[in-house]
């Protein structure tokens, strides 16, 4: 199990992933994030390989798990998800960030304040 898939737990409910190039499998956190979300990332791939962002929604630890995923993410893009999943972020819930893109800074000023606090940087 890599460090990555070590640090979503139950009490996970999202991920976002800010990638340096276009979503394809020969990216270094393209495996382990694909099985994050029961392969939806490779099945989303075939439907519409040349999507810049994308949003899917899988399960984990029976719960529902959201990720957002892209090279280019727009502003509102970022603030769909934040409403998309803010009802899910609550008390001890949290959302990962793997950010190969060094977006931390623009996702902080783009998060609603009761969401700043519960994204923990991913450093896989």
């Amino acid at each position: 199990m890599t460090n990555l898939k070590q640090k979503v737990t139950p009490l996970t409910r999202g991920l976002i992933w800010t990638c340096t190039e276009r979503i394809q499998p020969a990216l270094s956190n393209y495996r382990d994030i694909d099985y994050l979300v029961n392969g939806l990332i490779t099945a989303s791939l075939g439907q519409n390989p040349e999507l810049e962002c994308r949003v899917i929604i899988s399960e984990s630890f029976g719960e529902y798990f959201y990720l957002l995923m892209g090279k280019n993410i727009t502003d509102k893009e970022f603030e769909n998800f934040f409403n998309l999943i803010k009802t899910q972020l609550t008390g001890e819930n949290h959302l990962l960030l793997v950010d190969d893109n060094q977006s931390f800074e623009r996702i902080q000023k783009l998060a609603p304040s009761e969401i700043k606090s519960k994204i923990l940087v991913s450093r896989a």
